[in-house]
């Protein structure tokens, strides 16, 4: 069905919320890794405009922490027209996802 490089890891994410998925019981647990997989091909195959830049507010935000609470935070303020900068004590974002 999903075709990857044989480099795709599953994250701590995918599999504490996989072991625990009823549909598990009678069938394979929902692949999130994958779901999210084919969503981003999709859009980035079908979606050709791109986003449109809010103007800015004028205000600058500091997000510490790149996990998923403070990459949406950033998200959001930036959708507001913030400047927004993210500090991260570790070499990749994501936190829990990755």
């Amino acid at each position: 069905m999903f075709r990857f490089r044989s480099s795709y890891k599953r994250s701590r994410k995918e599999t504490q919320c996989e072991e625990v998925c009823s549909l598990g019981i009678k069938f394979d647990p929902v692949g999130i890794g994958r779901l999210e997989r084919f969503v981003a091909d999709w859009h980035n195959a079908n979606v050709k405009e791109a986003a449109e830049v809010p103007k800015s507010n004028g205000h600058k935000v500091a997000i510490v922490g790149a996990g998923p609470a403070g990459l949406t935070c950033a998200g959001d303020l930036a959708k507001k027209g913030y400047k927004v900068s993210i500090f991260e004590a570790l070499h990749t974002p994501g936190g829990v996802l990755v």
